[in-house]
């Protein structure tokens, strides 16, 4: 299976750690050329032989299979599409304060458009949560697997409920004002075994809703 070549992209801006949990395990070791140098003296030679090889090339065939789908898991679960469609007005890293006018960090990237906007998961996972926390006001968590989690702030209100999956595209929630924001819009955080990353980083593509 080949990769859209922005996904592709994505997965390569993910820390080294992710990507290693996607990776199977080495490689069977390539016995064919040994064993077609072994001596064949017997039709029972002859017999054990072609058994290894097969056995060999199955080896190798469920190693691939393994491979394939643990590339496309961890496609499916980078998260690489727009959250919502909007106008970007807060970046991640170093920035002032909207409140107070101090120097601050965010955490992510602001996406403002009208309240009710339909808010949308960037990858495949499970609602790890929701609900008002703080400055966030009302949140959802997902979880993607292989220690990615992405973050929804400020919205107006739930499309879904914690347990349950999602794939990329669905919407989850609705923008809203929540929590500490000066507008409507949608807060959106993506970690990594807890880090955070800058989310335009991963970003490829408009929702596909």
């Amino acid at each position: 299976t080949v990769l859209d070549p922005a996904q592709a992209r994505a997965i390569q801006k993910l820390p080294a750690v992710i990507r290693a949990r996607a990776a199977g395990g080495a490689a069977p070791n390539a016995t064919v050329s040994e064993l077609a140098k072994t001596p064949l003296s017997s039709p029972e030679d002859t017999f054990g032989v072609l058994r290894a090889l097969l056995q060999g090339l199955e080896n190798r065939l469920s190693y691939v299979r393994r491979d394939v789908e643990r590339r496309e898991a961890l496609a499916a679960s980078t998260p690489s599409i727009w959250p919502a469609h909007g106008w970007l007005t807060g970046y991640f890293g170093g920035r002032a304060d909207p409140f107070t006018g101090e120097p601050a960090n965010h955490q992510g990237i602001d996406i403002s458009t009208d309240k009710g906007q339909p808010v949308f998961a960037t990858a495949d996972g499970t609602v790890e949560s929701t609900g008002y926390t703080g400055d966030y006001g009302n949140l959802i968590v997902i979880r993607h697997g292989f220690g990615i989690n992405t973050r929804y702030g400020h919205l107006s209100s739930y499309a879904v409920k914690p347990g349950v999956s999602v794939k990329r595209g669905d919407v989850i929630g609705y923008v809203g004002a929540t929590g500490r924001a000066t507008g409507s819009h949608l807060h959106y955080e993506i970690l990594a075994n807890g880090q955070l990353l800058n989310p335009l980083s991963l970003l490829t593509t408009q929702p596909v809703n």
